[in-house]
């Protein structure tokens, strides 16, 4: 739904552009490279289609967006985006994950995948593993932009 709103990023890059050919992506299902400061809840690849509680993923993603923009304050940093590598890298581990799941089964037909038949909607994690990943951001992961002084 996101990539429905005139959502711009880097160099007037649109989220729509970015997420062409119904192939939304986001790293964590937060943060997508080129769009600075863009947080998504409830983003691709964390539908909890598989049990468990949309309140307890919203509380993750709440939690872990809180957690950065309390860091950018403390670091003076203005902006910050995923490296491109570090979203690819998230994908394709949310890909390998989700062959081993029903829904990528070739008999299996299921709005959780686009026209490719890539699973864009569900989460292949269990939920204790996806709080561990969105419990402490990782920086190193992010293009961060310095706060200009004086400003």
């Amino acid at each position: 739904m996101a990539a429905r709103l005139n959502i711009t990023g880097r160099d007037g890059k649109t989220l729509k552009q970015a997420w062409g050919n119904d192939n939304p992506t986001a790293y964590l299902g937060l943060t997508v490279p080129d769009f600075p400061n863009l947080f998504l809840m409830l983003g691709p690849n964390t539908g909890p289609a598989h049990g468990g509680s949309v309140i307890f993923q919203s509380e993750c993603q709440s939690r872990y967006i809180s957690a950065c923009l309390v860091a950018m304050i403390e670091n003076d940093i203005a902006a910050i985006d995923v490296h491109p590598e570090a979203h690819d890298q998230y994908i394709r581990e949310v890909d390998a994950e989700h062959e081993q799941l029903i829904w990528t089964h070739s008999g299996m037909t299921t709005y959780y995948r686009n026209k490719q038949g890539r699973v864009f909607s569900a989460m292949p994690w269990r939920f204790v593993d996806y709080w561990k990943m969105t419990h402490d951001p990782d920086f190193s992961q992010y293009r961060q932009t310095k706060a200009r002084q004086g400003a």
